[in-house]
């Protein structure tokens, strides 16, 4: 199973009282350091269903993943998990923090093209969060004007992307943007197309962020294209594009590439499971969704 980290340590659910007792019985070197520097249960832990652990490992690397795991799968054959009754009411018990039928979700991608020599290749990897679109801004943009006149895109909008969506996330869990550390967010839009069954909504425009102390900022431009189903007041699809210059560390997102260099987000629209499962991690972090749909 995979799970987000905020929900199962910080939750109250059958769940998280499972998993936290497996963190709290689990010693590793790495773990160890890990909890007494700050209670962090984040890693991989190769546990059987009645919580008995096996092996745990926070690595990136494919080979030591593998090690670890088979030398889980020897203490598992050595020593077998008992068997264990799940209730109905465990498995129906609330879990993840879930959009409403009407929220859409957009998938985000994040990546450093190029990665700048010299990098430590944690650089290499993708960046990956959710968006979500609350229906209100969906009603707001079919409430816009006539095709060709230009108009804002929701403002709550514009900020929750640039607050929680255009940044690095590459190498771990980022650190917000505060309100006031948005210097820019300034979107435009104009609908392209419009029939009874299918707006479509074109947008572009700037941004730049940056920190209070300075230290870290990105600064570049997006554009996109959404299409909106008039009849429901649903989101049909959303593709978009930012690229610009990022600069600095994050508290946990250490070891970024010296000086500016190249980051690119990508967005596009997402409709299974998984997408409505997993919420954002700005929902995750705040415990609720209410600061996420008005991030003034």
């Amino acid at each position: 199973m995979t799970g987000d980290t905020h929900e199962l340590q910080f939750k109250r659910s059958p769940a998280q009282k499972w998993f936290m007792g497996i963190y709290h019985r689990t010693s590793a070197p790495l773990l160890d350091a890990q909890k007494s520097f700050s209670n962090d249960s984040q890693g991989m832990y190769i546990v059987g269903p009645d919580g008995k652990s096996y092996g745990y490992t926070n690595d990136h690397d494919p080979s030591n993943i593998q090690e670890a795991m088979n030398g889980a799968l020897k203490r598992y054959h050595a020593d077998p998990p008992k068997t264990v009754e799940i209730s109905a009411n465990e498995i129906d018990a609330p879990f993840a923090h879930s959009p409403a039928p009407s929220t859409a979700v957009v998938r985000v991608y994040s990546r450093i093209r190029p990665v700048p020599a010299g990098c430590t290749w944690l650089n290499n990897g993708p960046g990956r969060d959710f968006l979500w679109v609350y229906q209100d801004e969906v009603k707001q943009m079919l409430c816009a004007p006539k095709p060709g006149c230009a108009f804002k895109l929701p403002a709550a909008l514009a900020l929750r992307m640039a607050r929680y969506h255009l940044m690095d996330n590459v190498r771990g869990t980022p650190d917000m943007w505060a309100a006031s550390e948005v210097k820019r967010a300034d979107f435009t839009a104009r609908i392209t197309g419009d029939t009874p069954a299918l707006r479509t909504i074109s947008f572009e425009g700037r941004f730049e962020m940056a920190s209070s102390s300075g230290r870290r900022g990105y600064s570049g431009r997006i554009e996109g294209e959404i299409g909106l189903d008039p009849r429901t007041a649903m989101l049909t699809r959303f593709r978009a594009y930012a690229a610009g210059k990022a600069f600095g560390d994050g508290t946990y997102t250490p070891n970024a590439p010296k000086g500016r260099y190249n980051l690119v987000v990508a967005m596009v629209e997402a409709h299974d499971n998984i997408a409505r499962t997993v919420p954002p991690e700005a929902v995750s972090t705040e415990n609720r969704d209410t600061a996420y749909h008005h991030p003034n």
